[in-house]
């Protein structure tokens, strides 16, 4: 089998410690987990995170890894789409047949109480709301109406009329 992209580069690094001045080179994970491992120390927290180690930056990591950082890149990207397609959808609901944002809101919510599609819902409502107050509405006549084509960036993806 010949070297791919998701193979570790030989003779190089697995990750560099990122606590200034610490200067510490791992060539293994084993070897980072256990430096970090080494430099813990409390926190001061009674819950949560209660004790903290030296960061680490990989940079060469094993080909598992590599692996697993691009599935878990492309997982979030199509995530991230099916997210900015629903919310796109939902919002059609209202611009074209008239149905209110409240209920809209309390239907998402119902569906997807605790997900990134009620907090994707949520935050887009929120935007609707800012923009309301402060902006010069312009219909362009798709039946979108004016905040999908104002308000593209909410995951960084243009809106697209039906």
């Amino acid at each position: 089998m010949s070297a791919s992209r998701f193979d570790p580069k030989p003779g190089e690094p697995y990750a560099r410690c990122s606590e200034d001045g610490c200067g510490f080179v791992a060539d293994t994970k084993e070897q980072m987990s256990e430096h970090s491992s080494s430099t813990m120390k409390p926190t001061g927290q009674t819950s949560g995170v209660t004790a903290s180690g030296h960061s680490y930056r990989v940079e060469n990591p094993s080909r598992e890894d590599a692996i697993w950082r691009e599935v878990m890149r492309e997982a979030d990207d199509a995530l991230e789409s099916a997210v900015q397609e629903f919310v796109d959808s939902v919002y059609r609901l209202h611009s074209r047949e008239g149905v209110s944002l409240d209920e809209l809101t309390v239907a998402v919510k119902s569906v997807a109480p605790s997900s990134e599609w009620s907090e994707a819902w949520a935050e887009y409502i929120a935007d609707e709301d800012e923009d309301d107050d402060d902006e010069d509405e312009t219909d362009t006549g798709d039946g979108l109406g004016p905040q999908l084509h104002q308000d593209t960036a909410l995951f960084g993806t243009e809106a697209v009329s039906a």
